[in-house]
């Protein structure tokens, strides 16, 4: 190449250098104006130009709002669809679990169970799940080791306030005979040990031992006192630790309710009425179109008196009063008159009480019977 020719090629190299740093430059400065708008609407003013010694930050500290792009909005409607799909799938397999599985669905409610899903999320797909032998032996000993921890929180409040120990047995639908021992102190209880004593004989040497057990366990100097049923054997096992302890055995203020309960309902008036309203009651659970028509027409159910805690007599008279008017239209109606029950001995019978004005004046008369007492029941029976 000539050096003439040369010269000029390196010239014009050197002009579109400088213009394309004029463009850039430029481009850089249109990209952060803030025009102010007059009262007319037009910009007024000219563009500031950023100050390269200072960061964008402290240059603007309202960042500039990006007026979307069609393919900007494409991309988040595709991102809401997503999120969208991705929750409908969600909610079906957790549907699914809770239909197949037979798991209650206020399940969902769960703070576990949200806490679970939760936490599957944030890992990702590659954690393996926990298999059913890891969750039954060494998550379940984790889950027991913290709950320990738990209560040895508690008993730091124990030493201090003091406490009350209480026993209470159960007996399942296998017969299996379970004591509990819960520890109560300053408006909290804790429950401490279960004992299976289903093989033993639950006399006053028994209970004893078990109590001076758990006086042991959470101090002897913190126990104030203790509350068991007033079953001969806790009431002979309360009388011998108090002897041996300075403390208290007082026995249970609702077990004792109950008890009057089982005393008024031996009388033969009261116990004739309770009779009556569980023929009603089980006369209506017994015949299944009976009792669907029964529901469409109160819009619920009855409730039925329990085995072994004799208020529940008091729950089923009170809801079988409370839906008086319902029931009377349930034997008068005409669907019930067209029905084969309405001509067989025993639902003539149902209808003729429930229909008998009589009936409805006793049921009222051992209600306020039972009413006020079944209000302290209530009363002390709640945690306080």
């Amino acid at each position: 190449m000539h050096p003439a020719e040369r010269q000029d090629y390196r010239a014009a190299v050197r002009r579109s250098t400088v213009d394309r740093d004029k463009n850039s430059q430029f481009s850089r400065s249109a990209r952060f104006q803030f025009p102010k708008q007059s009262r007319g609407g037009s910009s007024s003013q000219q563009p500031q130009q950023v100050d390269r010694s200072k960061t964008y930050r402290y240059s603007f500290p309202e960042p500039p709002v990006a007026m979307p792009s069609k393919d900007s909005q494409s991309k988040q409607s595709t991102i809401k669809s997503l999120l969208k799909g991705g929750r409908e799938l969600l909610a079906t397999m957790v549907s699914k679990y809770h239909i197949y599985d037979v798991v209650p669905f206020n399940k969902a409610d769960s703070p576990h169970f949200q806490n679970m899903l939760t936490t599957a999320g944030n890992l990702g797909s590659g954690v393996k799940l926990p298999t059913s032998y890891e969750i039954q032996t060494r998550y379940l000993e984790n889950e027991y080791t913290e709950m320990k921890r738990y209560v040895d929180t508690h008993r730091e409040t124990w030493k201090i306030y003091g406490c009350t120990i209480m026993c209470d047995g159960w007996t399942g639908p296998t017969k299996m005979s379970i004591l509990n021992f819960m520890v109560y102190s300053k408006g909290s209880t804790v429950f401490l040990k279960s004992v299976d004593a289903s093989h033993m004989k639950k006399n006053a040497q028994y209970i004893e031992l078990l109590l001076d057990e758990i006086i042991q366990d959470v101090g002897p100097e913190n126990v104030v006192q203790i509350v068991t049923d007033n079953a001969s054997a806790f009431k002979k096992a309360g009388r011998e630790l108090q002897k041996k302890y300075p403390l208290f055995w007082i026995p249970c203020a609702a077990h004792c309710i109950d008890l009057i309960f089982e005393d008024i309902g031996k009388q033969e008036t009261v116990s004739t009425v309770v009779k009556w309203a569980q023929s009603v009651t089980n006369y209506i659970y017994n015949h299944g179109w009976v009792l669907a028509e029964m529901r469409s027409i109160t819009k619920g159910d009855l409730i039925r008196p329990g085995k072994t805690r004799f208020a529940t007599n008091h729950i089923a008279i009170d809801s079988i009063l409370k839906k008086k008017s319902d029931l009377r239209k349930l034997f008068t109606s005409s669907a019930w008159n067209e029905n084969a029950a309405s001509r067989i001995r025993d639902g003539k019978m149902i209808q003729k009480r429930v229909l008998d004005g009589t009936f409805w004046d006793d049921m009222e008369a051992v209600h306020k019977i039972y009413k006020s007492l079944y209000e302290i029941l209530r009363i002390v029976d709640t945690e306080i």
